[in-house]
């Protein structure tokens, strides 16, 4: 029997280390100029980290199913209201972090119209595509929530959003269509056809739970070990296959990202507290508490220092060993300040904006 307590644990967890992963990709602080020469070998070894975002997504929608299924939420009325609470609860931290990095880039001299671009395409600050994504898909999610429960229908939409990636990469890489790629680069990130699926993965994930947990169980742990290497090894192949059209905004169209955001919900469901001790479990807990806080605060604080960055060491050229080095002391610092800024912010009773 899977207590409550453990089933939001397993949430948790997978919300600490989502977030862990997403800070790395901001966590270097140097142009991209100085390490060229190991920008591919880099990329190509964090890239499986790209599990963070797509899993984000999914218990973004796990959790909304669970609100609109749980408390009798039932009637169309109930829900409705349900759902607007939601995207009010969304917009108080979207409509601060906006503010907060729309004014920086104000400092910065940029034009207004060039703030209202960085805006709409989610690039005002590292992730925020992520919050313009959530606005769009949770209407759509109240609208058509009873047709994830279909396996059939997961399936369709994973398989859609599979070949349209697939088409997409050819058509970059044979310059095809190039009209077209210069559109979806406009768009940026917040485009809805790169997500779509996991909105439908997430449900699913809800509502066949127990289905799920008994199938991992069911596991021994060299079976997930082999799973979570599959998956690893899946992301490194694809890369290296398609990295030459995996630059912005097309990073997480990869079937990789699909593929990860289910194995590692089959891994880790059965995950609870007393595999852990009480310092991880203090430091998980803190980490999912303040995941929004922290994927925010990350990408604004990790803009200034890239900055900082680009004036300090505009002529420097380093080696592998040295960018790994600089990367990972980043990752940390970058981290643990983040977390620490969402603490303080919290204890001045700005809770809403960072959890």
């Amino acid at each position: 029997m899977t207590s409550h307590q453990d089933r939001l644990f397993f949430i948790d967890f997978l919300k600490a280390i989502s977030i862990i992963s997403v800070v790395s990709f901001h966590s270097i602080f140097v142009p991209p100029n100085t390490y060229d020469s190991s920008a591919l070998l880099l990329e190509t070894l964090f890239v499986p980290l790209r599990f963070c975002v797509p899993t984000f997504l999914v218990i973004s929608f796990f959790l909304l199913e669970q609100s609109f299924h749980g408390n009798g939420q039932n009637s169309f009325i109930k829900t409705f209201l349900l759902l607007r609470k939601r995207l009010y609860r969304l917009f108080i931290p979207t409509l601060f972090w906006f503010t907060l990095a729309g004014f920086k880039f104000l400092v910065q001299n940029k034009t207004r119209s060039e703030i209202a671009s960085m805006y709409l395409r989610g690039t005002i600050f590292s992730g925020a595509y992520y919050l313009l994504v959530l606005f769009q898909f949770f209407p759509i999610f109240f609208l058509i929530r009873g047709k994830f429960r279909e396996l059939k229908n997961i399936l369709f939409l994973i398989l859609f959003q599979s070949l349209l990636s697939l088409s997409l990469h050819y058509l970059i890489r044979v310059d095809a269509c190039e009209s077209i790629e210069q559109i979806l680069i406009k768009l940026g990130l917040p485009f809805f056809l790169y997500w779509f699926a996991y909105m439908a993965i997430g449900a699913y994930f809800y509502h066949n739970y127990s289905r799920i947990l008994s199938l991992s169980k069911r596991l021994s742990k060299k079976k997930n070990l082999l799973i979570l290497t599959v998956t690893i090894i899946f992301f490194l192949v694809e890369y290296q296959w398609l990295y030459r059209s995996l630059s912005p905004p097309f990073e997480y169209t990869m079937l990789s990202c699909i593929l990860s955001s289910i194995t590692v919900f089959l891994c880790f469901i059965q995950i609870k507290k007393s595999h852990f001790n009480q310092v991880f479990l203090k430091l998980i807990n803190l980490l999912a508490k303040y995941s929004l806080g922290i994927f925010c605060i990350n990408g604004i604080v990790g803009r200034i220092l890239s900055f900082v960055g680009k004036s300090l060491f505009e002529n420097a050229i380093f080696t592998f060993p040295e960018i790994l080095f600089i990367k990972l002391i980043g990752w940390m610092f970058l981290l643990s300040i983040s977390l620490i800024l969402s603490i303080l912010l919290d204890r001045f009773g700005l809770k809403s904006i960072v959890s």
